[in-house]
């Protein structure tokens, strides 16, 4: 019979979520379940809903993590690259990048429906909009003196930015590039314009230079 007694307070927790993240990144988030888990940490099926009251908490959680992982690759481009411009690019090929390497876990953080409930789960909400002040942070470094683009000229080029990288992973992901439209085309040529497209024209020159950080 399961028991509690191997883990310590917060343990369990910790447990729920790292099973959870394998389950979704080999399975996908449909897979998860809060009693198969514990049956596999061998606790008793009530323990994990004393952390999570259902399995979208569970899951929002798993979410989290997603987001601070791509959190943290946009805050290491922006300490590790000096051009204001590069460091957009490289945010830019880390979240392709992410996307290729984490498939499944890209689906939960996007398209399970918790990014528009993200108000309910605080830690996610928390996570989405950490995500965001990084990119618009680097966005509004590199843009400072372009003339005529104030404060909302830089928010809508995030949000051009975000839409044309987004809808590439998405259509990616689906596998909607067919052969006739890609052509002879590589993989690596067409991310490059679509990531040149995405930061716009001022930023765009930089494109050769962040591919060494790729």
């Amino acid at each position: 019979m399961a028991t509690d007694r191997a883990y310590h307070h917060g343990d369990l927790r910790a447990a729920l979520i790292a099973r959870a993240l394998e389950v979704v990144e080999t399975q996908g988030h449909e897979a998860v379940s809060l009693r198969a888990i514990a049956e596999e940490l061998g606790v008793s099926r009530g323990a994990p809903y004393r952390h999570f009251p259902e399995r979208d908490h569970l899951l929002a959680e798993v979410a989290s993590v997603g987001f601070e992982w791509l959190d943290a690759f946009a805050q290491d481009e922006s300490m590790r690259n000096a051009d204001r411009a590069a460091r957009v690019v490289g945010a830019a090929q880390q979240f392709l990048g992410f996307v290729r390497a984490h498939p499944q876990l890209f689906r939960l953080m996007y398209e399970s429906g918790l990014f528009q409930r993200a108000d309910a789960f605080p830690h996610l909400a928390a996570a989405q909009r950490g995500v965001y002040e990084r990119i618009h942070a680097l966005f509004a470094e590199a843009l400072a003196g372009v003339p005529g683009l104030d404060g909302d000229g830089v928010k809508a080029r995030v949000i051009a930015f975000w839409s044309t990288l987004f809808g590439y992973a998405t259509i990616s992901q689906a596998a909607l590039l067919q052969p006739y439209m890609v052509g002879g085309l590589s993989a690596d040529e067409i991310e490059v314009q679509i990531i040149c497209t995405a930061l716009g024209p001022e930023l765009a020159a930089a494109m050769h230079g962040g591919r060494d950080h790729a």
